[in-house]
């Protein structure tokens, strides 16, 4: 019990003093971890890797120094960049104790989230939002066999959240239209064929997402599992150049595909709530670019 409030006392301590914490350290508050040993002290660093015996981080006063190891045994819990915790051993309980699902924010105070279970950090997410260029997919056949083509940009949006440290799981849905045109003569039959196809795509996908967070910039991979449902109107006629009638024709279809999505990109922080982002890969788009806004900070 004594070891508890010897905890508390020095989480509350830390988060009372953010000035003096700002003036020792060159690492933005957002890009550190929180590590409380123990004995009740607490050491802000970056967390480099959990290992089954050592903890292995970086201070953050010197972010390009050497990296230091803590045993495992001595740690009590790490509150990651992300606003998740991990526990080296069982929570203490009780109102005010760091247990299960409580982290502490980017100033270092403790808070309490809704419960310990992996959707805990549900409303603290990200919020992507892109636009697509360079048409990816399509369920036109011989669609490359068209004599010309015009391309929407399509519209991208997501909503991702914390799941553990540098994975984060969600939601993506994307929008997208394409226009087809083809004129053919056969001088067979002597007919004239002009046909034009807009095909309308809606895919949503579940996906998760692996980053590495750096100073500026956040590479990452996203994969996961998708539905793409494509609608095709097709309009055109047939015309006899021999006796100049022509034939209107209309037709329809719709059909859907699962797929697995793999793209890669990188996020460019700008300000602590708001970056930039570039991607490439499997989709509706070869490749995107966007904006990413953090929520429930």
């Amino acid at each position: 019990m004594q070891k508890i409030y010897l905890l508390i006392f020095m989480v509350l301590l830390v988060g009372s003093t953010p000035v003096t914490y700002s003036q020792s350290s060159a690492v933005p508050a957002a890009a550190f971890d929180v590590m409380v040993l123990n004995n009740g002290e607490i050491i802000y660093g970056k967390v480099v890797e959990v290992g089954q015996h050592l903890v292995r981080y970086k201070r953050t006063d010197i972010p390009d120094g050497p990296i230091y190891e803590l045993l495992k045994s001595d740690i009590y819990a790490i509150s990651y960049r992300n606003q998740l915790t991990e526990y080296m051993e069982a929570p203490a309980s009780g109102p005010l104790g760091l247990r299960k699902g409580n982290y502490i924010d980017d100033t270092g105070i403790l808070r309490d989230s809704v419960d310990g279970t992996w959707y805990a950090a549900v409303r603290k997410g990200e919020i992507r939002l892109g636009f697509g260029f360079i048409r990816n997919f399509s369920r036109v056949k011989e669609v490359d066999e068209y004599q010309s083509e015009f391309t929407f940009p399509s519209v991208h949006f997501s909503y991702l959240f914390p799941v553990g440290p540098n994975m984060d799981l969600g939601l993506a849905m994307g929008f997208a239209g394409f226009e087809y045109a083809d004129k053919s003569f056969s001088e067979y039959d002597q007919l004239m064929t002009d046909r034009s196809i807009h095909e309308s795509l809606f895919s949503i996908a579940v996906v998760g997402k692996y980053g590495i967070d750096m100073e500026l910039i956040r590479p990452y991979f996203l994969t996961g599992v998708s539905f793409t449902n494509s609608s095709v109107r097709t309009e055109g006629s047939v015309t006899f150049t021999d006796d100049e009638r022509s034939i209107l024709v209309r037709g329809g279809s719709r059909s859907g595909q699962f797929g697995v999505p793999i793209r890669g990109g990188v996020d460019v922080r700008i300000t602590e709530a708001f970056s930039a982002f570039i991607e490439v890969g499997t989709g509706l788009s070869l490749m995107q670019v966007g904006g990413v806004f953090k929520i429930g900070k």
